[in-house]
């Protein structure tokens, strides 16, 4: 398989969050919640939903187990990749790569991605893990172009089937 190299076709600033925001916290936490309706029809979600989310980055900041990358031009949040630091596993668990709708397509994703592993590989975890639904094309797309091969498969039950797979890079 040939790697492609991440080009970003828009500029601006990434960095990893260091400290705690409340705002890019709560603006994160949303994104994650709404981000499952742009491939699964009539998906709803909760204000439980979200607090939960928001409930879960700050514990794992406060546990120093956070990792949180954003791309942002000027003011606004084009992207963004939360991950947990999974020490006892040497692993790192990305829990949502989201990039908005209007700069998808644009290499910001792609960025994200190579931007966690480049953080995984300097700070000797072995392998980054993902859960992927199936009817998220792009992100399985993006995945394999990168070098992610799925592990398992199963099923996620609220009030639908929800097939997912995990997904996996060994870190080297």
């Amino acid at each position: 398989m040939k790697r492609r190299r991440s080009v970003l076709k828009i500029s601006g600033r990434f960095r990893v969050v260091e400290d705690f925001e409340r705002d890019l916290f709560i603006k994160v936490s949303e994104e994650h919640v709404k981000s499952p309706k742009d491939w699964i029809e009539d998906y709803r979600y909760s204000v439980d939903e979200f607090e939960e989310v928001l409930n879960d980055l700050k514990s794992n900041f406060e546990k120093d187990r956070l990792y949180l990358s954003v791309f942002e031009y000027e003011k606004d949040l084009l992207g963004f990749l939360w991950g947990e630091l999974r020490r006892e596993e040497n692993s790192i668990y990305i829990n949502s790569l989201w990039v908005d709708k209007d700069y998808r397509r644009l290499g910001v994703g792609r960025f994200l991605k190579e931007q966690l592993t480049i953080y995984g590989m300097r700070h000797k975890f072995s392998r980054i893990d993902t859960t992927v639904s199936r009817k998220n094309v792009s992100i399985i797309n993006l995945n394999r172009s990168l070098g992610y091969e799925e592990v398992e498969s199963h099923n996620v039950f609220d009030f639908t089937l929800f097939p997912v797979f995990r997904t996996r890079k060994i870190l080297k």
